[in-house]
């Protein structure tokens, strides 16, 4: 990337000075999630790269009567880095993986960090798309990212306390939410009913998320997370078993009653607390 463009620091603020003024600018609720759709398929559809960038550019437009002296800069870095990106699939990819991940993003605010640590988590987030020339890359799995995120985040902790728990869990929520098409509220209610710690819901989650990487049916799956309701947290089980009934049953009464799964056996063989280190880094809006 070259000094002129837009960091991704730079280019974060700018969306985030957008989201606060679309709404009341546009008196369209859908406003901020179309342009990031538009900014993230300027990368991911560069057959039609010149609709996006002018889809994006117009409501940009629309905004940018809402900048004042306090806040002049504004759109400015996304414009910037917007028209960039139609000329370079690379940058392209940076700015659409930011766009992807803004929500995840945005909730790590709450740390207040540095550019400096926002860029080297953006970096490791996407690390297959960083080089649009295949030849010159190098492919990493999953496992390897999600070491190198963990790692990472480990480092930050001395400076923002709680950073690598907070992080995994909004990752983990983003992906069951994604792969399941579930509401926050649902997540929420869910972890309101077991222990403070966390770590039973993220144990669940994480277990979950496994499951579906390994295109694991409801059966299999309320096998797995059965497993870890053992002893002391067998008293929570009900709850997450409606859970997971939730997740899967879409309105017309596929699986049933979530009774009928109440006293399914645990999986002999499930992972329980041993996945604790299996994390996904998929955290796309």
């Amino acid at each position: 990337m070259s000094s002129v463009e837009p960091s991704p620091y730079s280019v974060f603020k700018s969306l985030e000075w957008i989201e606060g003024v679309v709404w009341d600018v546009t008196g369209l609720p859908d406003a901020f999630a179309g342009l990031l759709s538009d900014c993230s398929a300027i990368a991911h559809d560069r057959s039609c790269a010149s609709e996006h960038t002018a889809a994006a550019l117009t409501t940009l437009d629309i905004v940018e009567p809402a900048k004042s002296m306090y806040d002049a800069s504004g759109p400015d870095a996304l414009k910037e880095a917007i028209e960039t990106a139609a000329n370079d699939a690379n940058y392209a990819n940076l700015v659409g993986n930011i766009c992807d991940s803004y929500y995840f993003l945005r909730s790590l605010n709450v740390f207040s960090l540095d550019s400096k640590s926002f860029e080297g988590i953006v970096a490791l987030l996407h690390l297959n798309e960083q080089d649009d020339d295949a030849s010159s890359s190098i492919t990493y799995t999953h496992a390897e990212i999600v070491a190198m995120l963990n790692t990472y985040l480990h480092k930050l902790e001395s400076d923002y306390p709680g950073i690598k728990q907070y992080a995994n869990c909004i990752m983990l929520e983003a992906n069951v939410e994604q792969e399941f098409g579930a509401c926050h509220e649902l997540l929420y209610a869910f972890r309101s009913e077991l222990p403070t710690d966390g770590e039973l819901y993220m144990n669940t989650l994480r277990c979950i998320s496994d499951c579906v990487q390994e295109n694991a049916g409801m059966k299999q799956l309320t096998e797995r997370v059965h497993a870890l309701y053992g002893g002391s947290h067998g008293e929570f089980w009900p709850a997450a078993l409606n859970f997971v009934w939730e997740l899967y049953n879409d309105n017309d009464g596929e699986y049933g009653d979530p009774a009928e799964y109440m006293d399914i056996e645990p999986a002999a063989n499930a992972p329980g607390n041993a996945s604790i280190n299996t994390q996904t880094v998929s955290v796309a809006h």
